[in-house]
């Protein structure tokens, strides 16, 4: 009797299934499996639909299709739509204490040898199988997409609003575990530059993806049903290294990886030393700009023949300012200084920051640029606003950010 079978696997034993599933299709049965691994609400609605037309459910055993929760899902609803289970074991690495009651309430067809008497195994198996029943009249509420596969985590990357240091933390392991379950490693590449192009991940964070993203890189061209991704927790390394494992309770890395490559973050004394340097500058062109103008405005009394009244905007008998320090003041600091912290913030550099070494970056490693160097200018007046709190921020914050930095999405790296 012609059945239709319906075979539940791990991604990483794909080999071992082509192998299973060309062996039931010898016996005249027809067969079903999993191959595009795409995910996505449409693709999971497929499976549950060939799941439901299927005579047999056989669930490919192995310590990683145990650990799949979509394999478990598919198992749980194949169950309660009333199919013949029929679990082959493909895999012997697995716990028998840590099966679903399911699976060892029924007899296993061992078939980790892939011989003739695998093959016999399997075939009085399936033929001594009752015939399958028909669907209940009611159908169980089929399970949801499982977490596992990789719309949803996409879907996850794409959050609109800033995304919480515990919820970033909770998508890097849902990444790892997606690795472990071998899929495609191209996806799983694209997906880890997806989330690393957010502009709020933080460094520690970008750090662990970049690590990430580097031992995918290198397993690129493995094939799926061969994957070596079974534990990724390194620390990225400078070029002509390997990576090693982070040491336990090791400090986070103080770099940011872009597409120009790892970037380090300037320290909060290198900071504070070149926006010491560019303080001392605006003090002194300050000055400078004082002296001019009172020298104009003294020049200009006899040329216009009013020395009486110019020197009285010049000099005054007491401590109030004059008017020349008023011009001078409301030049200077309304014009000159945004101006020239404009140029600076669009332009990434500084007198002081090229004194000291350091440059302001985007996202991608790039200049910041017009937009966002005048979105940093404007966060540096709230800065200074708030009692100088906007700059103090950066000796505490994990990316040694500044309340400007984040408006403007940008980062202080070496040069």
């Amino acid at each position: 009797m012609t059945r239709r079978a319906f075979i539940s696997h791990s991604s990483k034993n794909v080999a071992r299934v082509r192998n299973l599933a060309a062996d039931i299709e010898s016996l005249g049965h027809e067969v079903w499996y999993d191959q595009k691994l795409t995910g996505g609400r449409r693709w999971w609605e497929q499976i549950l639909s060939e799941l439901r037309a299927c005579d047999v459910f056989v669930f490919a055993l192995s310590a990683e299709a145990v650990d799949s929760r979509a394999c478990v899902s598919e198992l749980e609803y194949a169950e309660a739509l009333g199919k013949q289970i029929l679990p082959v074991v493909i895999e012997r690495d697995f716990s028998e204490n840590l099966l679903p009651p399911l699976l060892g309430e029924v007899q296993r067809v061992d078939y980790t040898t892939e011989d003739k008497a695998a093959f016999a195994a399997l075939s009085r198996a399936l033929s001594s199988l009752p015939a399958s029943t028909p669907l209940p009249d009611t159908l169980p509420t089929p399970p949801p997409v499982p977490a596992s596969y990789l719309f949803d985590l996409k879907a996850a990357f794409d959050e609109t609003g800033t995304m919480s240091r515990q919820r970033q933390d909770e998508l890097v392991e849902e990444l790892r575990h997606r690795i472990k379950e071998g899929f495609p490693v191209a996806d799983l590449l694209a997906l880890t530059r997806r989330f690393r192009h957010r502009d709020d991940v933080l460094v520690r964070v970008d750090s662990e993806l970049a690590a990430l993203e580097a031992t995918l890189e290198t397993d690129q061209t493995v094939h799926q049903d061969e994957p070596r991704l079974d534990q990724i927790d390194h620390f990225p390394v400078a070029a002509g290294g390997s990576p090693r494992e982070r040491p336990a309770g090791a400090p986070p890395s103080r770099a940011i990886h872009t597409p120009r490559g790892p970037l380090e973050l300037g320290t909060f004394g290198i900071r504070l030393g070149g926006f010491a340097i560019d303080v001392m500058l605006i003090i002194v062109a300050g000055g400078l700009l004082w002296f001019i103008t009172f020298a104009v405005m003294y020049e200009l009394s006899y040329v216009i023949n009013m020395p009486d009244v110019i020197e009285e905007w010049v000099w005054a008998e007491d401590e109030d300012l004059t008017v020349v320090e008023y011009l001078a003041g409301a030049v200077f600091f309304a014009v000159v200084v945004p101006i020239a912290l404009w140029i600076f913030n669009s332009s990434g550099r500084s007198p002081g920051k090229l004194a000291v070494g350091i440059r302001i970056v985007d996202p991608e490693g790039a200049n910041p640029g017009v937009r966002r160097g005048l979105t940093r200018t404007g966060g540096s007046a709230l800065s200074v606003l708030a009692v100088g709190l906007g700059y103090l921020s950066a000796a505490w914050d994990e990316e040694i950010r500044t309340w400007h930095d984040k408006m403007a999405h940008t980062y202080v790296v070496r040069a």
